[in-house]
């Protein structure tokens, strides 16, 4: 189970690499586009529209792709102090019982983002002209990375839990 959790880990790490660049990389366009329509009113009285699109869809796609990073490091936000008063068995049982919902809801959602993104193909947005399948596709590929983290954090506890009395 060692090396599957290496494994795993080693996946884990390249993908959290990807993750950052592209998370970068939507924070920085939003940051840019939002920027400059600020400068622009200053000094010409007047905005860009088609900043708020791209803006906009930097920032879907960091939120969305960043959030299963998030999730790995448990840096979202939680109610620590109701698992933490538990003893460390109930906290890994809190914890898989937890990834499961977290998963089951990823699975509905993947789905159905899917679904929405095939469909929203042929729509475009008004200004930039991008597909919405674009937009779309940000929540179907971070859920399915959160899907991913949270089997593995599933395996991670189950395997905690059976082996807990050789540690």
């Amino acid at each position: 189970m060692e090396k599957v959790s290496r494994i795993y880990n080693k996946i884990a790490d390249v993908i959290d690499k990807i993750v950052y660049v592209i998370g970068g990389s939507g924070l920085i366009v939003c940051a840019v586009m939002c920027g400059a329509n600020i400068l622009m009113w200053w000094f010409a009285g007047k905005r860009i529209a088609i900043n708020d699109e791209v803006s906009l869809f930097g920032l879907i796609w960091a939120t969305y792709i960043g959030m299963g990073t998030l999730f790995r490091l448990n840096g979202h936000c939680t109610m620590d102090f109701v698992v933490k008063a538990l003893p460390p068995k109930g906290q890994s049982a809190i914890r898989i019982i937890t990834d499961i919902v977290i998963a089951a809801v990823c699975v509905l959602t993947v789905y159905f983002s899917w679904k929405l993104a095939v469909k929203s193909f042929n729509k475009k947005l008004v200004l930039t002209k991008i597909p919405y399948f674009y937009v779309d596709v940000s929540i179907t590929l971070g859920f399915a990375h959160m899907l991913m983290l949270s089997i593995g954090d599933i395996v991670a506890n189950i395997n905690k839990l059976a082996h807990w009395e050789k540690e």
